[in-house]
C-alpha cells in the first residue's frame, strides 16, 4: 500500500512542468517536494487503485467547442501513462475489489451541461489485457462491493432506478425505483445492503414535499430500514 498522497493543482515556480494545466502530484512525508507526475493536463478528479500502486483520473479539454474527458491510468513509480478510453462527454469510474477491472460510463453530454445525462453506456474494462464489454444501453453510475463481485447501478430515465448485477452482466435485478431524487447510494462493508437518500422538496410541485428519507435495502431488493 503506497503511503504518499496524491492530489491536483498548478503549482508555480522554476520546479514545474509544462506550461500551464491542473496536474496530478504527489508527495510523501512532511517535508517532501512534491513530485509532478503529469504534463499540461487538467485533470478534476482521481482515484487510488485498491493495492495504493496506480492512480485512476479524468483529464478534460474542449474539442469542436465542446468540453470532453479522456479516463487514464497512471503507475506513479514508473511514470506509466496509458490512455484507456477516446474523449467523452463526462466519464466517471469505479474501481473492482481486486484492482484488475475498472467499470465506466461514459456520457455523451458533459454533466455541466445536463445532469444527470440521460445519454451513454456503462463498460467494464480488464486491465490486464485492455479487453472491454459494454454491460448497459443506458446512463449508469456505479458502486461496485466490496466483498461480492456484484455491482449497482443507478439511473434516470423519467424516474431514478437502482439496479444490482454480477459484473460479468448477469443476474441483473431492480431494487428501487422511484420518481424522486435517489442519491446517493452507497454499499455496506459486508456487501449485503445498499444504502441510498431519497429527497422530495415542496418547491418542485403540489405533490411534493419537504423530506430527506433513509433507505437500506438488501440485495434481493427487500426494504430493511427507512428514516
Amino acid at each position: 500500500m503506497s503511503e504518499q498522497i496524491a492530489f491536483t493543482g498548478r503549482l508555480e515556480g522554476s520546479s514545474a512542468k509544462g506550461e500551464s494545466g491542473w496536474n496530478l502530484y504527489t508527495i510523501e512525508g512532511e517535508r517532501a517536494s512534491p513530485h509532478q507526475l503529469t504534463v499540461d493536463l487538467l485533470i478534476p478528479r482521481f482515484s487510488w487503485s485498491p493495492n495504493g500502486q496506480s492512480l485512476a483520473f479524468v483529464a478534460w479539454s474542449m474539442r469542436g467547442g465542446r468540453r470532453v474527458e479522456t479516463l487514464y491510468l497512471l503507475e506513479p513509480e514508473s511514470s506509466k501513462l496509458r490512455r484507456l478510453t477516446d474523449g467523452k462527454g463526462s466519464i466517471f469510474w469505479n474501481w473492482s475489489p481486486d484492482g484488475k477491472q475498472i467499470a465506466f460510463t461514459c456520457l455523451k453530454e458533459n454533466v455541466a451541461v445536463r445532469w444527470p445525462s440521460p445519454h451513454g453506456e456503462l463498460f467494464i474494462m480488464n486491465l490486464e489485457n485492455g479487453e472491454i464489454r459494454q454491460r448497459t444501453r443506458e446512463t449508469a453510475y456505479v458502486i461496485w462491493s466490496q466483498e461480492a463481485n456484484d455491482i449497482a447501478l443507478f439511473w434516470k430515465h423519467d424516474d431514478h432506478n437502482i439496479a444490482v448485477m454480477d459484473a460479468n452482466g448477469t443476474n441483473r435485478r431492480l431494487l428501487f425505483h422511484s420518481h424522486l431524487l435517489v442519491s446517493p447510494y452507497r454499499w455496506s462493508p459486508n456487501g449485503k445492503f445498499l444504502a441510498c437518500n431519497v429527497a422530495s422538496r415542496s418547491h418542485w410541485g403540489a405533490k411534493y414535499k419537504d423530506f430527506d428519507w433513509l433507505h437500506v435495502f438488501d440485495v434481493n431488493g427487500n426494504l430493511v430500514l427507512q428514516k
